[in-house]
């Protein structure tokens, strides 16, 4: 029986997920087809009914649609919940939607089995205060990091965020809010993330910390290829730094797990997309 998936977003003609997902599905001899669909602002619910209907089993969601696919949802899990958004649906046969928001965990394995980052006790700067960032928070906290310091081009948008989400978080956690034009200079910082479209607007990031702090700290874009640019900023600086393309493949084996039960294999599908990449570049 053949299985069938998507990705939907806008733009989506970029998407890796469906080349991902049928090296997934290459592990286990699954049947399994992949699409893309360029869905709008205000018609996911008609694209996600339609695709139900045909017989679909599953769907990621990426931007713009993750807010509308967690009203969307009958079942949200408690990353969803958190995060707001849902970037994975499983469509059940008694008609029923699960929804999951993968992206927090799959960061969280990224870092620490792709690249043996220990984040218990880690003090964790994250640039950007959208919904990637609020997406990453808890299964941070969870995998044992103790503050996390989140600096947004504008400090109330992060403090907005901050108190949407310390009702989800273990009473010892520590998320402040900060602007990206005050100085932090003083605080020691064991990670920092980029989670702003910096990549996207081809423009620097003024961070709030200096190079002494991006030299010690272990750098991290969630962007990739050629949308990594802050990972193209500080690696002349940072002594590691990492795009986050091992991110993509692992919140995307964590949705097929979902789908069909099965874990799949990621250093292997990470190399060969790191290879894609590196032919197209």
């Amino acid at each position: 029986m053949t299985v069938k998936l998507q990705v939907v977003g806008d733009p989506v003609a970029h998407s890796l997920s469906p080349q991902i997902h049928a090296l997934f599905a290459k592990q286990f001899d699954d049947e399994v087809v992949y699409g893309r669909e360029r869905v709008r602002s205000g018609e996911f619910e008609v694209c996600a009914d339609a695709f139900r209907a045909a017989g679909g089993l599953g769907m990621n969601i990426t931007v713009p649609h993750k807010e509308a696919a967690f009203t969307y949802v009958d079942a949200p899990d408690a990353y969803a919940c958190a995060a707001g958004a849902v970037n994975t649906i499983k469509f059940l046969d008694n008609g029923e939607s699960l929804g999951s928001n993968t992206d927090g965990q799959g960061l969280v394995a990224d870092l620490t089995e792709r690249w043996a980052l220990g984040l218990v006790g880690q003090t964790v700067l994250i640039l950007g205060a959208g919904g990637a960032t609020r997406g990453v928070i808890v299964p941070l906290f969870e995998a044992g990091v103790s503050r996390i310091l989140i600096a947004n081009r504008t400090a109330t948008r992060a403090e907005h965020l901050c108190q949407a989400l310390r009702a989800s978080l273990p009473p010892a956690a520590h998320l402040s809010a900060h602007g990206l034009d005050v100085s932090l200079d003083d605080e020691s910082i064991d990670v920092i993330i980029n989670a702003t479209s910096v990549g996207l607007e081809g423009v620097g990031l003024n961070l709030p910390v200096g190079d002494a702090q991006v030299r010690q700290a272990f750098c991290y874009d969630m962007g990739y290829g050629s949308n990594a640019g802050f990972h193209r900023q500080v690696r002349a600086v940072a002594d590691t730094s990492v795009d986050g393309l091992g991110m993509l493949v692992e919140q995307a084996a964590l949705s097929y797990k979902l789908w069909l039960g099965h874990q799949p294999e990621t250093q292997p599908v990470y190399q060969a997309v790191r290879s894609m990449l590196l032919e197209d570049s």
